[in-house]
């Protein structure tokens, strides 16, 4: 081969040498290329393409003579790439082989010998199916050696050798091996000057052991990630060997990417097996995702088999859809909810463990010492049975342990200083004579506590019937958030049979999937043809330019449009003014933009899409029309979301004004622009929303069901029939026992009863207690408190053993019935313990109100004694002479004037005083009007001065000097009303609260009839 290679290069120094005179150009790089089969002979008439990586163009192109040679010159101080290809019919019929020179710009000659292989073909049909997300463009064939390494790295495809300032260097050929959207494909279609091979094509060496690789990308339109996926045929064992130039294999990518989401869903359907798994092993009873599992993984069963029998892709692929919406959608996000609840009542749910605790320690135990150390002992107990019994515990405890570590410890030192450190520290005073109610509240609960020790049975029986209600409650009601299928039926009035299906995450609209989700709507005798809505990205600026006779309108939002839109949106047809055919693609503009173009319909007009950070695009569309933007900001989807593209700002979606949007029907032009160069959707306009008409009410109601079913949470699907709208998505809502029945009050009744009768019966027993409390100096409240305390213990000591019990049922049920669903489910929420005492004590409380009652009324006198007029009239007498005073008073009047409604209220005001001039027991005397003052600083001031007479219930009259003033501030609306008032002589302090009382009757007359005056009608 060397010397092969020298030969070579005498050849081309003679050649140079010869053509060198001919040369025009000063400095240039000559090559000789040599095309030959794999066993040596030459090929004639092999295309020899010498590509610019600078210019991106071919600058040489020529063809081998019959020895196999090509040669000639190119410009120097570029970068090269030269390919050899055998075109036969205008199509290529050997493996193209690639000299990669690019790296030497200074290089002087070349002189190379490739060898091109026969090729046979890989073809690539059919569309992708890839649920979730599109596809972002032509698939890639990639040929690789048995190994599974690269081709061009194995496959020997001859020798080059360079000159490169002053010194020789091999270059390795290559041959190509990756076909498809791919530089080579693009450098030789670009050189030959025509598509000598087509993009879904690749070439393989014949008689060559070889493995071959298919990959296309997709958008998960969930994520926004672009995924590699693809097919590998042969394997290092049973390679692909392709005996002749006119074999050709075809991969079909709708079977291949079915089968390859079909295997992808068996794994998500795993994955998520053992992420219920791993939560039954926490202690979590969760039966309905039990349920939602076996449902996904017979639809994934039914889809194989559809699939196995070559059903129709779209019968596969709505099986596909519902088992991908399960497996990624609403198992984790189920399972998600519950860990949250689950893990904020774990950081909760020590509190509850150290309030039992103390309640079971200070009730068994009397002395201070034996409460600290049993306290301790049992919150450790019940710490470690709530690590078995409650799966927040141990869901915590893999979480964050130190997080776990700090709520049981900090609960254990909080409670333990509340209970026991803080009394010693801070003790309640006592007043000489009195109790204070801390040792009162004290006294009645350690009586309740010993007497509930006396009667164990009865006490038994009473705390057991009330734990197995909270029990039952704790097992059986429901009440809390759950993560469900929500249908709201009514929530919206729509002039339009129509189902819209759109995505809504955070309260903003995200793009849905152009590839399957228009496939919902197609092959369906319930629902019509579909209406697109497109609408440039909110992330990407966007400016669009309308050009017509020699006029320029500039607007920055796009949509797009079906015309099957104006029929079902009956606000969206009565705001557009057309002068076209809807069946031709055109713009309908804002009014005010098309009168600035003066267009008078059906003109052609140039529109320039410029998007930031994608370059422009150019369209010549015709003028259909244009639309009223006033009546254009009011057409709303029945959820009230303006159809208008849209932008975000601080998480919030800012809608277009309508001035500034252009409209193009039908949308497909907008889908089609920015696309990428291997093909695809556009990247820069989404499909937002798609609508159709509905037959029924019930059709529609299935139908969005459906769709809610097969894409999972954030889609959400609309049904309006007869004006009235249905809306059907994935989310949180509060269930309550009060939505379904209300059965539990029968047995809270029972329970009730049961602690009424045990409450009588104690009554009963201990009249002579009752007695002796009496005598001691008890009163009916202290009596009533002590039954009572007795009534809260049970409840206390009831409440929390239910709960207990309830949740060890739950971790029972996960154990031995995991898959049964018993229509339960487990509370995991932190407030259901405070809400399990709660309840309980109430009951206690309700149960043992009517003896409380009875006992403390046993012994109490019950004769009342009544109070003749005389003497009360005696008594009030008594108080007004006392009380006699000549010092002065003010008061602050409640009420309002408004500073604008002054003198309409000082008038009325003054006319009131004035009428009581003939008062007998009262009466206003000496009523001045004072004109308006105003101080230095602003402050307005308006008086009257007045004096108020009243009769005293000794016959006497009294007189008091009265000044109303009504004083407004600087920068006030509104007066303040001030009254003082001073004796004339002495007279009892009521009567200046008389007076005071008098102008508070008026002022709110005034507030009552300010209206009226007014305003009249």
């Amino acid at each position: 081969m060397e010397r092969r290679l020298a030969l070579l290069g005498v050849v081309l120094a003679l050649a140079l040498a010869v053509l060198e005179p001919c040369s025009s150009a000063p400095q240039a790089l000559a090559f000789a290329v040599q095309a030959v089969e794999p066993d040596g002979r030459p090929i004639a008439n092999a295309t020899v393409v010498v590509f610019s990586l600078r210019t991106i163009r071919a600058v040489f192109v020529g063809y081998t003579n019959a020895s196999g040679w090509a040669s000639g010159y190119v410009p120097s101080g570029d970068n090269y790439i030269v390919y050899v290809v055998k075109v036969e019919g205008g199509r290529l019929t050997r493996v193209p082989v690639r000299i990669d020179i690019s790296d030497y710009a200074n290089a002087e000659s070349l002189a190379a010998r490739v060898v091109l292989y026969p090729a046979a073909r890989v073809v690539v049909t059919g569309k992708v199916i890839y649920i979730g997300g599109v596809p972002t463009g032509t698939a890639r064939i990639v040929v690789l050696d048995r190994e599974g390494g690269p081709l061009s790295a194995s496959l020997s495809a001859g020798d080059a050798s360079l000159a490169a300032g002053g010194r020789q260097v091999k270059v390795s050929p290559q041959v190509v091996d990756v076909y498809g959207p791919a530089r080579d494909y693009t450098f030789i279609k670009r050189g030959l000057g025509f598509e000598a091979l087509k993009i879904n094509e690749g070439l393989v060496p014949v008689g060559q052991p070889v493995r071959v690789r298919v990959e296309y990308g997709v958008l998960d339109m969930r994520t926004f990630a672009v995924k590699s996926l693809g097919v590998e045929l042969g394997s290092r064992e049973s390679p692909l060997l392709f005996a002749s130039a006119e074999q050709v294999e075809t991969v079909d990518l709708l079977k291949v990417s079915m089968e390859g989401q079909l295997q992808s869903l068996k794994a998500d359907m795993a994955a998520a097996r053992s992420q219920v798994d791993a939560y039954e092993r926490m202690g979590f009873y969760i039966p309905e995702i039990h349920d939602l599992l076996r449902s996904g993984e017979e639809l994934l069963g039914a889809a194989e088999q559809l699939y196995a029998r070559g059903e129709a892709p779209e019968k596969v692929i709505a099986l596909m859809e519902r088992v991908y919406a399960i497996a990624n959608d609403q198992i984790p996000r189920r399972l998600g909810f519950l860990r949250d609840i689950a893990k904020v009542g774990a950081t909760v749910m020590p509190s509850f463990l150290a309030v039992f605790a103390a309640i079971l320690a200070f009730y068994f135990f009397d002395s201070q010492r034996s409460k600290m150390v049993s306290f301790s002992l049992l919150y450790a107990a019940l710490v470690l049975m709530f690590a078995f019994v409650y799966p927040g515990f141990r869901l915590l405890w893999s979480l964050d342990r130190t997080l776990f570590l700090a709520t049981v410890g900090g609960a254990y030192a909080i409670f333990f200083a509340v209970a026991f450190l803080l009394p010693r520290v801070i003790k309640e005073p006592e007043l000489p004579g009195e109790v204070a109610l801390g040792g009162l509240i004290a006294v009645a609960f350690t009586l309740g506590k010993r007497y509930s020790k006396v009667k164990a049975t009865r006490t038994f029986i009473t705390v057991f019937s009330i734990a197995a209600f909270i029990w039952a409650f704790t097992v059986l009601a429901t009440f809390g958030a759950v993560y469900t299928k929500i249908e709201e039926r009514g929530f919206a009035r729509y002039d339009a049979n129509v189902v819209i299906v759109k995505r809504v995450a955070n309260e903003t609209l995200q793009p849905l999937n152009a590839e399957l989700d228009p496939l919902l709507f197609e092959g369906r005798s319930d629902v019509g043809n579909y209406s697109l809505v497109v609408m440039n990205r909110p992330d990407v600026g966007l400016t669009v330019a309308v050009r017509a006779a020699g006029r320029e309108a500039t607007l920055h939002f796009a949509l797009g449009l079906s015309p099957q839109e104006l029929k079902l949106n009956p606000a969206l047809a009565g705001s557009l003014r057309l002068f076209g055919d809807l069946s031709q693609a055109g713009v309908v503009l804002p009014e005010t933009a098309w009168r600035d173009l003066g267009l008078r319909g059906g003109e052609e007009v140039d529109v320039t899409f410029e998007a930031q950070g994608y370059g422009a695009a150019r369209l010549r569309l015709r003028a259909l029309g244009y639309f009223v933007e006033s009546a254009f900001e009011g057409v709303k989807d029945p959820d009230g979301t303006p159809l208008r593209p849209f932008i975000q700002r601080g998480g919030r979606a800012l809608y277009a004004n309508a001035s500034d949007v252009i409209i193009v029907v039908p949308p497909q032009p907008l889908l089609s622009l920015f696309a990428p160069s291997e093909g695809g959707y556009s990247q820069v306009f989404y499909v937002y929303r798609i609508s159709a008409a509905v037959a029924s009410e019930g059709a529609g109601l299935a139908f969005a069901s459906e769709v809610v079913d097969r894409r999972g949470e954030s889609y959400v699907a609309i049904s309006c029939y007869g004006g009235s709208c249905a809306r059907v998505y994935y989310g949180t809502r509060v269930q309550s026992i009060f939505e379904q029945e209300a059965t539990f009050l029968v047995p809270l009744l029972i329970v009730i009863a049961n602690v009424l009768l045990s409450m009588l019966s104690i009554v009963r027993e201990r009249r002579r207690e009752i007695f002796i409390f009496m005598c001691v100096g008890f009163n009916p409240r202290h009596i009533a408190l002590v039954f009572l305390a007795e009534a809260i213990v049970y409840g206390l000591l009831s409440g929390g053993f239910g709960y207990v019990a309830g949740l060890a049922t739950f971790r029972l049920l996960s154990a031995f019935a995991a898959h049964q669903n018993l229509m339960v489910r487990e509370k995991l929420e932190w407030y259901w313990s405070y809400l399990a005492i709660a309840l309980a004590v109430t009951i206690s409380i309700l149960g043992a109100i009517k003896p409380s009652m009875d006992a403390a009324y046993l012994f109490a006198p019950t004769e009342v004694r009544r109070l003749k007029i005389a003497e009360r009239r005696e008594r009030v007498k008594r108080a007004e002479y006392v009380s006699r005073t000549a010092a002065a008073k003010t008061f602050a009047i409640p009420g309002e004037v408004m500073a604008d409604e002054g003198e309409v209220a000082f008038s009325y005001i003054y006319s009131k005083l004035a009428d009581l001039s003939y008062g007998e027991l009262e009466s206003v005397e000496s009523l001045a009007d004072h004109p308006m003052e105003e101080r230095p600083d602003g402050t307005r001031i308006k008086r009257f001065t007045f004096r108020y007479v009243s009769t005293t219930e000794l016959g006497e009259k009294a007189a008091i000097d009265c000044e109303l003033r009504f004083v407004l501030s600087p920068g006030a609306d509104r007066y303040r009303v001030e009254l003082d008032t001073k004796p004339v002589g002495q007279a009892p302090i009521s009567h200046m609260d008389y007076a005071a009382e008098l102008v508070k009757r008026i002022l709110g007359d005034w507030m009552a009839e300010r209206e009226r005056l007014l305003y009249p009608a």
